[in-house]
């Protein structure tokens, strides 16, 4: 039994349950996030040389940019989630 039980909020608790639940959506999607990280380093490695308009188009979109943004914290997020998860498993 935990000895800091009586310590932990119910506030604190649903805010666990909320991170649980947002891993729980999300991790079926990280395959999607890590291919849209993928796409921009492989284009930042050879797209500019085999399609410089799309290249540029991208790299000045701040849709693409927000979107990469979100893409990665999403990735990370997962990643982080499952690294405690196992941890916890041991």
């Amino acid at each position: 039994m935990n000895k800091y039980a009586d310590k932990v909020t119910d506030e604190f608790k649903m805010a666990m349950q909320s991170i649980g639940m947002a891993a729980h959506i999300l991790t079926p999607q990280a395959d999607q996030f890590a291919l849209l990280i993928k796409s921009e380093k492989e284009a930042h490695s050879f797209m500019h040389i085999t399609d410089p308009t799309t290249y540029k188009d991208m790299i000045h979109s701040k849709d693409f940019a927000l979107n990469l943004k979100l893409a990665k914290a999403a990735l990370g997020f997962v990643l982080a989630v499952q690294s405690v998860k196992s941890e916890i498993t041991k």
